[in-house]
């Protein structure tokens, strides 16, 4: 190889790994609680994440991450909550439904517990919609 196109050759190599470094770096700000390009919510953890549910007492998760209005709302699986304030600019907590009540379009069916499971919760602002954290839902009255 020639001294040209072996420099050229290094010169692209690094190139490369210095935009690797940049992505790797932007990312890992994001996970930390750096701000969405967007402005929307950005989660970065639940606490606890895994939420027992069946004995119908009022349990709390609490949500940290940035992004946050002053009320925001929920989407935990196909239910939505809405008007759940913030407790600061990085945390908000909320009580976790025991039922469906806040599922849209229920009609006017009776309450139903919910089910146990791994459920989806996103935080929606005047900013736009989070990424999506996972929580584990336990209901040990289900019906077997």
């Amino acid at each position: 190889m020639s001294d040209d196109r072996l420099r050229s050759w290094h010169r692209a190599r690094f190139t490369v790994s210095a935009l690797a470094a940049i992505t790797l770096l932007a990312a890992c700000r994001a996970r930390a609680g750096g701000a969405s390009p967007s402005g929307a919510p950005l989660l970065t953890r639940l606490a606890p994440e895994r939420v027992d549910i069946s004995g119908g007492a009022v349990v709390e998760l609490t949500v940290f991450g940035t992004g946050f209005d002053s009320l925001n709302t929920v989407h935990l699986g196909r239910l939505v909550v809405p008007a759940v304030r913030r407790l600061n600019d990085s945390t908000m907590r909320f009580a976790v439904p025991t039922d469906d009540r806040f599922l849209l379009n229920r009609g006017g069916a009776p309450l139903a517990p919910l089910t146990g499971g791994m459920y989806d919760l996103r935080i929606e602002s005047t900013k736009g919609m989070s990424n999506t954290l996972r929580v584990m839902l336990v209901n040990s009255r289900e019906a077997r």
